[in-house]
């Protein structure tokens, strides 16, 4: 969501690895808080899709069979959108985003946006855009919202500035 004009999401899809130093209760309490903050975006979890790893996939986060999954999923949820006459109803049913329970580097959220076919938000940008979204009624709050557009334009300018692999 990062440009503050672009269509709003509804709808997306959880992905996280849990790696092999974190605990069940640790991860499935991160999955739970993501959850959260996709709520207070206004955002619908659809699903989820989680990896146990022993370190993150170098390319795109996670590793090659769990994207040929995600992408399954995500293939499958708009062959059976296409085939909807609900016409807006269908726009509603389409994964607008995945959120990411980590903080990737933009080259790795950029080779699963283009493989996956959507946008990529990890947990820093998910927080960031909570920021964005809430309003600056007070002059502290104003203050706020401007720091947070400083450091999201710096993390934008990093992400379009990242070789792709």
């Amino acid at each position: 969501m990062l440009n503050p004009e672009k269509t709003p999401f509804n709808r997306a899809l959880i992905v996280a690895v849990q790696l092999d130093n974190i605990s069940d209760i640790e991860f499935k309490s991160s999955l739970a808080e993501l959850g959260d903050l996709a709520k207070t975006l206004g955002l619908e979890v659809v699903g989820q899709f989680t990896q146990k790893r022993a370190s993150f996939d170098s390319t795109a986060y996670i590793g090659e069979g769990k994207r040929e999954e995600v992408k399954g999923f995500l293939d499958n949820q708009q062959a059976s959108l296409d085939g909807s006459t609900a016409g807006d109803s269908a726009a509603k049913g389409k994964v607008d985003v995945i959120l990411v329970d980590h903080e990737i580097s933009p080259s790795q959220a950029l080779n699963l946006e283009n493989e996956m076919g959507c946008e990529v938000m990890d947990r820093t940008v998910v927080i960031l855009e909570i920021f964005i979204v809430m309003p600056a009624h007070t002059p502290r709050g104003y203050r706020l919202k401007l720091r947070v557009y400083r450091i999201w334009h710096r993390a934008f300018v990093r992400r379009l500035s990242a070789p792709a692999h």
